[in-house]
């Protein structure tokens, strides 16, 4: 087929690319998170004419890779025991020689990152797109940022989720502006839609219907700050006891924030549900989302775009990129970091006056709509590969 969009890549019709474009996807393990829905959504979504994935994880499987249905990925892992395993890369070198793809893409580990682009060098295979989810790092930050600027020559384009992402790392990692590609994160509107029927989190707590409930869905981890989120529910309740609070998912802060909970007899109207498999509907059984990050690796969270998809209002710390998808006090709050008086306030707010709740939850869905579609990503995802390709295939043949 002949490409009309080689025009937009300063290519010309000279070259075109009658093939779909093969990408191997390369993470560690697909673990529960929203950079790991947003690759299975992908993986689902593309185009099969345009792009033909497959995928790698270099560890264990991870439990997100079950919510991959679809039987044309080609999908490996176990590849190695650990990142010291001197079998990693051959193991991924065999892959990368099996697929044969043209473009290996990785997201947010530097592990992938250089495994990736070694193995690739070693199989032939230059183009390396790396999609990054984090502003900042939480641990051997210059390390990092030195390991992403000795790569930065061997890195085709690298993926930011945000406008703002783009500037922090042109700005402080010196990136070329011309290599970093926005590509706005989004949800399926169809998943995560206000229409689909709540998860039955009221009966299972053995609450009444009229119960409001506020939620966080974030892995538990210290930069989520769920102990701010205790900190504004138990000031909450003071004023507006009715109210219940649970806490969506699971991770290495689970422990101590339990015994946060205990310590603080919060234990009756705080709930610890663990990981959902049913996000989208357990979404719909809040009355309110709550975000409590510090402004360190946040940036475009999954969970407030799924969230604000539902038609839930969203009350969140102005942290990372967060002010370009929550519009403050139309589709709802945002707040300085580290403020849980102010986090209480505003979610005490929401739950006093439910019909501009509700108003900010259609608002939230009519943005999330307009700019933050499945389709929309994927498109830019399938207009991306299929460009890298035709500039590699022009300079073959001296274009």
């Amino acid at each position: 087929m002949v490409d009309e969009r080689s025009h937009d890549a300063g290519i010309g019709h000279e070259v075109t690319l009658d093939r779909p474009a093969r990408v191997l996807f390369l993470e560690p393990r697909l673990g529960v998170g929203g950079a790991e829905r947003i690759l299975i959504n992908l993986l689902e979504s593309f185009d099969r004419t345009r792009v033909k994935p497959s995928l790698a994880c270099l560890f264990e499987r991870g439990a997100m890779l079950n919510q991959l249905k679809s039987k044309d990925v080609p999908v490996y892992h176990d590849l190695a025991k650990s990142r010291r395993d001197p079998r990693l890369v051959t193991a991924l070198v065999g892959v990368i020689r099996k697929e044969r793809p043209d473009i290996i893409y990785t997201c947010n580990y530097p592990i992938t990152m250089f495994i990736g682009r070694l193995a690739g060098m070693l199989a032939g295979v230059n183009i390396l797109v790396v999609a990054l989810h984090t502003i900042g790092y939480l641990v051997k930050p210059q390390w990092r940022r030195f390991g992403l600027k000795l790569m930065s020559p061997f890195i085709s384009s690298l993926v930011a989720v945000s406008a703002g992402q783009k500037r922090y790392y042109v700005e402080t990692h010196g990136i070329p502006e011309s290599k970093v590609e926005v590509i706005y994160g989004a949800v399926d509107l169809h998943f995560f839609s206000p229409d689909n029927p709540p998860a039955p989190i009221r009966a299972d707590l053995g609450l009444s219907d009229d119960v409001p409930i506020v939620g966080i869905v974030a892995t538990l981890r210290p930069e989520k700050r769920h102990d701010l989120f205790l900190a504004m529910a138990e000031m909450v309740h003071r004023s507006f006891p009715a109210a219940h609070f649970v806490v969506v998912g699971d991770g290495p802060e689970r422990s101590r924030l339990e015994a946060m909970s205990n310590e603080r007899r919060l234990t009756q109207f705080v709930h610890f549900l663990g990981n959902r498999s049913d996000v989208s509907s357990v979404l719909r059984s809040l009355d309110i989302c709550v975000l409590c990050s510090d402004p360190v690796v946040e940036t475009l969270p999954q969970c407030l775009l799924e969230a604000m998809a539902t038609e839930r209002p969203v009350v969140s710390t102005k942290v990372g990129s967060i002010d370009e998808l929550v519009v403050d006090e139309a589709t709802g709050f945002l707040s300085p970091a580290g403020d849980s008086d102010l986090l209480a306030k505003r979610v005490l707010h929401l739950l006093n006056h439910p019909d501009e709740a509700r108003e900010m939850g259609r608002a939230g869905r009519r943005r999330v709509e307009e700019h933050f579609s499945k389709e929309t990503m994927v498109r830019r995802f399938e207009d991306l590969f299929e460009r890298l390709v035709l500039e590699r295939e022009s300079r073959r043949v001296g274009v």
